[in-house]
């Protein structure tokens, strides 16, 4: 496969001098396309500033960040942003859907940044992404119309309307019950089958379990790293 990823020996601080506090320590991960990696540890382990790192969110601290190939360490803001638009979906613990757009128009905002496809193409995309994900009907619904797991489906085919190759994802079934829980990873796993790179921060074995690789972060650091043959 090949490499998309590779962390360097990347640290993440937040504050100076006494204050500060070191999130991550060291961190050397590679990631490769096609992988569907479960990032697991307890609460404060540093599983959100990891994926906020490679999705370009965040600097580290030190260290260097390759993204295919690509030492992004020098880049500037504009480069950065460029990179993360074009390549990269995230999907929130909590949706962050806007309160005051529709479903259809909270999904169509990362359109705002790409002109490599017109509106027409992603208004057409956006109508297959609703149908998928059993939204049809909720296109002009707002936030206080839609249930949990609809606004998470909302959030998902936000993070999916420019086709990026990697959707990273913090915590998307926490706070669902079990039934939309599955939806959502039940269709993480189609769009992994499809090639789709998924990096996915969780706190739940079962869903880890679902994943081809399992990293497990502890104070920091990464305490190991395993197939999902070899669990």
């Amino acid at each position: 496969m090949n490499t998309y990823i590779f962390l360097k020996e990347i640290s993440k601080d937040y504050g100076k001098k006494k204050n500060k506090i070191t999130v991550l320590k060291n961190i050397n991960l590679n990631i490769c396309k096609g992988e569907f990696l479960a990032i697991m540890g307890p609460s404060g382990s540093g599983k959100t500033t990891l994926l906020n790192i490679i999705s370009f969110l965040h600097k580290p601290t030190s260290g260097e960040y390759y993204f295919k190939g690509v030492n992004t360490s020098s880049l500037n803001s504009s480069a950065i942003n460029k990179l993360r638009n074009k390549n990269i979906g995230y999907l929130f613990q909590n949706h962050f859907l806007f309160d005051n757009y529709t479903s259809l128009e909270n999904t169509l905002m990362p359109t705002e940044y790409n002109d490599l496809k017109d509106k027409n193409y992603f208004l057409d995309f956006s109508n297959k992404l609703f149908s998928k994900l059993n939204l049809i009907g909720k296109k002009n619904k707002y936030q206080e119309q839609l249930s949990g797991g609809e606004k998470q489906r909302v959030a998902l085919s936000r993070a999916l309307i420019t086709e990026n190759e990697i959707l990273v994802a913090d915590e998307p079934t926490s706070s669902l019950d079990l039934e939309n829980s599955n939806k959502i990873i039940d269709y993480l796993i189609e769009l992994n089958n499809e090639g789709k790179t998924i990096i996915l921060a969780t706190h739940n074995r079962d869903i880890a379990t679902k994943c081809s690789r399992i990293i497990y972060l502890e104070d920091g650091e990464i305490k190991w790293d395993k197939s999902k043959n070899l669990l």
